[in-house]
């Protein structure tokens, strides 16, 4: 019976995270617009990556701009020869199969049963988080990307024999905001491995360049030290410093001297945080430290990039630390399963007002940036070595308790722009632009 117990818990907790996660998708996705809205402007600057225009076209009921790399347009061009259903429940299952990844890498080495009922648990309850509902909803990318730089980092056995740093350099060239993971390669003494990155990003740089010189030279040149094409940086749903800064000096965001300064000055903290984490814990809390310091002082970070908050969670429920530190663990990681500016709008006028400057909302929108502060906050104190937090040494802590339940026989770890066109409409338009226009 003690061996049968933990496979049957094991499968009792995997139906209940397919349980969730489908619930917690019906309920984003079903009848709302602007389901995959962004998987659809990827999708459409994919088909006109040839395009020399292509910075300049927008797509969607929104007009919205392709705001990735050139490369990124290309490496998603395959995609625009299959069915857009085909595409889009695809897009949407790796997504689903990437928290789970995420999740795996960031949990405890217990003996496979364990492990398996400890990740299912945590992912039934990460998939309620908002920058998780919110990547699926959209069809972002984000915990794609996740686990490319969890993976590059923690090297499971699977991946060994691929060199550190080219998995971080790919993520970085399909979207810019893992650089800042190169930065933490080098400050955490893995030197090779940063110059690997930053050369696997400079190749993938130049193989858009061959796809398209010219809307490459328009990105590398002018597009990408554009920050209000990806929106206006005092937005309600930016979660970043600058734009709570923005949105409580009413609209008005600081100098660019005065920012830089804050943003260089806090990025410092970030990462010696991370070094500090990095040394006295492991690396799964160390790249969350320097995760979610990069998004707080990111010029935009969106709602959907906090997807680092699940591995945090399960951070919070795995590790060994006395009870008031894992009350504040999870106390944090509530905050971030839905933006009380949503809870405030009722309707379509009060969202209207929720979205200006200047407004009680403002307030009430900093809730992310208190969180992800709260958060490095936490971990650091975590590191201390107070909380009865330890480590086994390998970058993952662990318990005495659950070290007696570790085996050889484990598994392996997986350790809005004023262009001057709309772009044409196509078969992908037809398809994964909703139709309504009612408020999400």
């Amino acid at each position: 019976m003690r061996r049968v117990l933990p496979w049957l818990l094991a499968s009792a907790e995997s139906i209940l995270a397919v349980l969730s996660v489908r619930a917690s998708v019906s309920a984003m996705r079903d009848g709302r617009p602007w389901v995959d809205l962004d998987l659809g402007v990827y999708l459409s600057g994919a088909a006109a990556v040839r395009s020399h225009d292509l910075y300049d076209l927008l797509f969607g009921p929104v007009h919205l701009p392709f705001t990735y790399p050139p490369v990124a347009a290309a490496a998603m061009w395959p995609l625009t020869l299959l069915p857009p259903d085909v595409v889009s429940t695809a897009w949407l299952g790796a997504s689903v199969l990437a928290l789970a990844v995420l999740l795996w890498m960031a949990s405890p080495r217990l003996a496979l049963p364990w492990r398996v009922a400890l990740v299912a648990a945590v992912m039934a309850a990460a998939a309620w988080l908002e920058p998780v509902q919110s990547t699926w909803f959209y069809g972002q990318v984000n915990l794609v990307l996740a686990v490319l730089v969890l993976a590059d980092v923690v090297r499971p056995t699977a991946l060994r024999r691929l060199p550190g740093g080219v998995l971080v350099g790919v993520a970085a060239a399909i979207k810019l905001t893992p650089l800042v993971f190169v930065a933490y390669l080098l400050v955490v003494g893995r030197r090779r491995d940063a110059a690997r990155a930053a050369v696997t990003f400079v190749v993938l740089a130049g193989v858009g360049l061959l796809v398209n010189p010219g809307a490459s030279w328009t990105f590398w040149t002018s597009t990408v030290v554009d920050g209000q094409r990806v929106g206006n940086v005092e937005f309600i749903a930016n979660r970043s410093i600058l734009g709570v800064w923005a949105r409580l000096a009413e609209g008005q965001a600081p100098s660019t001297i005065a920012w830089l300064a804050v943003a260089a000055t806090m990025l410092v903290v970030g990462l010696l945080a991370a070094r500090f984490v990095d040394r006295r814990l492991g690396r799964v809390e160390s790249v969350l430290v320097v995760a979610l310091s990069g998004l707080l002082v990111a010029p935009i970070a969106w709602v959907h990039h906090f997807v680092w908050i699940a591995p945090l969670l399960m951070v919070v429920v795995s590790r060994p630390m006395n009870g008031w530190m894992r009350l504040a663990g999870l106390t944090i990681v509530a905050i971030f399963a839905w933006q009380p500016v949503w809870f405030l709008a009722n309707d379509r006028a009060d969202l209207e007002k929720a979205l200006q400057v200047g407004t009680e909302y403002q307030l009430v929108g900093c809730s992310y940036v208190v969180g992800a502060v709260l958060a490095v906050g936490w971990l650091v104190l975590l590191a201390t070595g107070r909380t009865g937090y330890t480590s086994d040494g390998s970058g993952s802590a662990v318990s005495a308790r659950a070290t007696s339940k570790l085996t050889d026989a484990s598994t392996s770890d997986i350790e809005t722009s004023s262009a001057p066109q709309i772009a044409a409409s196509s078969s992908l338009d037809a398809s994964f632009w909703p139709r309504s226009t009612s408020d999400r």
